[in-house]
């Protein structure tokens, strides 16, 4: 299952997947040098932005940049469960969990940047 939803405005979004298959090469190492070959695995996660801290409007008119945007700086909370196939499960904990940044927002470049 899948589901998004978003609500820039209100500073809410929601990001679940379940179950998404990946490839699980074990450490960064391997990853990019591939020493061992890679384990099927899959993960399931859920992030949810909420609590307004702060709004900000942004617009770049300049001819190189043309960006702009309506962002809310939010909490957010996570999950995270993955499992390579039975013989290694990792599962996130909310103990301890705190939000560096986050924002929600709606944005606009290139050629949909109003003139």
């Amino acid at each position: 299952m899948t589901s998004v939803h978003i609500e820039p405005a209100a500073g809410n979004a929601r990001f679940r997947m379940e179950n998404l298959a990946i490839t699980d090469y074990g450490s960064i190492t391997n990853g990019l040098f591939y020493f061992a070959s890679p384990t099927p695995g899959h993960v399931t996660f859920d992030v949810e932005w909420s609590g307004v801290k702060s709004r900000h409007r942004v617009r770049n008119a300049d001819v190189d940049q043309h960006f702009g945007g309506e962002f809310v700086t939010t909490a957010t909370q996570a999950s995270w469960h993955d499992s390579n196939g039975g013989t290694l499960v990792f599962e996130s904990s909310d103990d301890g969990q705190s939000t560096n940044f986050a924002q929600v927002g709606h944005e606009f470049n290139g050629a949909f940047f109003p003139g």
